[in-house]
């Protein structure tokens, strides 16, 4: 094995590790802030939700579900500044309304 075939994976561990750790750097720019949760009410509707934080994060593997859950049905969503931020908005709602919310390290 000839140190050019180390090199390969040396990068891709190397881009990796650099997309791991800015997947982890907050947006500046994210609607999602203590400011605007504190501006979240119950009984708004999911729309209403929308225009102040903007898109819930990214699902995990139920894809499109959980969003449709929120609009439409009864679950809790979360927000983020970014991927693998702790600063989260999780918001629950029934029938597509807002019912509760819980902050985490905003």
């Amino acid at each position: 094995m000839s140190s050019s075939d180390l090199m390969v994976p040396v990068s891709f561990a190397a881009l990796a590790t650099m997309a791991l750790l800015f997947s982890a750097i907050p947006d500046p720019g994210s609607p999602v802030t203590a400011a605007n949760a504190a501006r979240l009410k119950a009984g708004m509707t999911y729309q209403q939700v929308l225009h102040i934080v903007g898109d819930p994060a990214p699902p995990g593997f139920d894809g499109e579900d959980q969003a449709t859950f929120c609009r439409d049905g009864s679950d809790t969503c979360s927000w983020s500044r970014c991927p693998l931020c702790d600063a989260q908005l999780f918001l629950t709602f029934d029938r597509g309304v807002l019912v509760a919310k819980r902050p985490q390290d905003l």
